[in-house]
């Protein structure tokens, strides 16, 4: 798969991404499929994948900054920032602003005079596919200059573990994203792919789709994947200008609506149970899930097929990211094909 192979490009390589499970997730959608939901993108690595296989693809994600990143790289088709965007984008500087105020200790000064000129130049760009790039690529620039994509903050606001973007030059690398990456990750499959920041369970149900693929946060004591990505929020709303939105910056939780949970055993179990049921008229679900979790997958294939559905497994040994002598070395990723037989 030539899609597969050009994964390299792709940014966001954290641990749970999917890019080297691809090859075995997508050998699991059916020939003839023609529309790819994936209601827990993450990272968007699969569904952006599915979309340059000539799949229609509908993402979500309740995440702002993962939304703006699947509707500036999978649901855009074509639109790319040029020059005059960019000139657009940095040419007039700002006064100090949120940035500066909030996140100096871990920026320096000239990062934050950046993402501030960015904050009031955004709103010029013509048209909201322009906007998302623009926002969202200087976070890809910062969390792939951090040893951690997810951020706590010290007492005194900076970035903890020693994390600090002072030696990165982010206006340098967020010209050279925008002018050599950008074209590569932007394709246009002729479909009119979507992108939605809403529950997942209730999107589900209002999707006419031929494969559904989950990938949910997984039950554990990590910490909420909302929880740990929830400063990449912030970024987003202070870029667009929607400081008001963020109720606090430090405190490392997201500010999001009411959404159903999945890092939590019971009300994951009742999750996957909705989901089965609401995907009644998907003919093929893939579940992607790892034994490391606090739900066994025999529990998923059993929830599958309570809802009358032929279940196939799969394991695929997976890298832990981190290595003791008390801990196993490698997991157990899981893909469950549950298709219906009605």
């Amino acid at each position: 798969m030539k899609a597969v192979q050009s994964r390299s490009v792709f940014p966001l390589h954290y641990y749970g991404h999917k890019a080297a499970l691809l090859r075995e997730i997508l050998s699991l959608v059916p020939p003839d499929a023609q529309t790819f939901l994936d209601p827990f993108c993450g990272t968007g690595i699969v569904a952006w994948t599915a979309k340059r296989l000539g799949m229609r693809v509908v993402v979500n994600d309740v995440l702002l900054s993962a939304h703006l990143r699947h509707r500036a790289l999978i649901a855009n088709n074509h639109i790319l920032l040029d020059e005059n965007d960019h000139c657009l984008l940095t040419g007039n500087r700002a006064a100090q602003g949120h940035f500066h105020a909030r996140y100096l200790a871990s920026l320096g000064k000239r990062n934050a005079e950046f993402l501030d000129t960015l904050t009031q130049s955004i709103p010029q760009l013509s048209g909201q596919f322009k906007q998302d790039i623009a926002t969202i690529v200087p976070c890809l620039v910062a969390m792939e200059n951090l040893k951690f994509d997810c951020i706590r903050f010290t007492p005194s606001g900076a970035f903890t573990g020693g994390q600090n973007l002072r030696a990165v030059d982010i206006e340098a690398e967020f010209a050279k994203f925008v002018r050599h990456r950008l074209p590569l990750l932007v394709c246009d499959n002729k479909q009119d792919n979507e992108a939605h920041q809403q529950d997942a369970l209730r999107l589900i149900e209002s999707v006419m789709a031929d494969v559904l693929y989950v990938d949910t946060p997984y039950v554990c004591r990590a910490g909420s994947y909302e929880g740990m990505y929830s400063c990449w929020d912030d970024w987003c709303r202070l870029l667009q200008g929607r400081h008001g939105e963020i109720i606090n910056s430090y405190d490392g939780k997201a500010d999001l609506a009411p959404y159903a949970r999945f890092d939590r055993r019971t009300s994951a179990i009742l999750g996957f149970m909705r989901l089965f049921k609401q995907a009644a008229h998907i003919p093929t679900v893939i579940v992607s899930y790892n034994t490391t979790s606090g739900i066994a997958p025999v529990e998923l294939e059993e929830i599958a097929r309570s809802f009358g559905r032929t279940v196939t497994t799969k394991k695929i040994p997976y890298p832990l990211p981190t290595i003791s002598k008390t801990k196993p070395r490698f997991t157990d990723e899981v893909l469950i094909k549950a298709v219906s037989t009605r």
